[in-house]
């Protein structure tokens, strides 16, 4: 399956979110396939897409983009927004923890933790880069 084509489908189905703060959702064309579930690779994307789209602020960039490492191919959703402390990076794949107070009518807390069991049935990994004030990207 062509990546863009995936990355294509989740943003157009998170635009009507992104509209309402304001948020560009921009698809990087690396013309980079992978065999794979499509519908789980998708349910990973939208998920740390939409809490892109929860966390970054308004007026921020989400940017889907992938790249081609030996034989593994990884699959990027970065954005520009506040970034996340490192005290809260280490427990962001445990089931029900959220970042902060004023998210948690937001979500259950179980979305990172799913995308973790996702990508490990699909013999990969998921990690995340952040810097405070400098955004946070999500490596699948």
């Amino acid at each position: 399956m062509p990546l863009s084509e995936l990355f294509e489908k989740v943003s157009e189905l998170l635009e009507p979110l992104a509209e309402k703060s304001s948020i560009t959702l921009r698809v990087v064309d690396t013309g980079l396939t992978v065999e794979a579930d499509e519908g789980q690779l998708q349910r990973i994307l939208a998920n740390l897409a939409g809490n892109a789209l929860k966390y970054a602020g308004k007026g921020a960039e989400v940017v889907f983009s992938a790249t081609q490492k030996d034989e593994a191919t990884e699959l990027s959703v970065k954005d520009n927004g506040p970034g996340i402390p490192e005290d809260k990076r280490e427990h962001l794949f445990e089931r029900f923890y959220q970042t902060s107070a004023e998210h948690y009518e937001l979500g259950s807390g179980l979305g990172l933790a799913i995308c973790k069991t996702q990508a490990e049935l699909h013999g990969g990994t998921i990690a995340v880069k952040s810097d405070v004030g400098d955004g946070t990207e999500f490596v699948v």
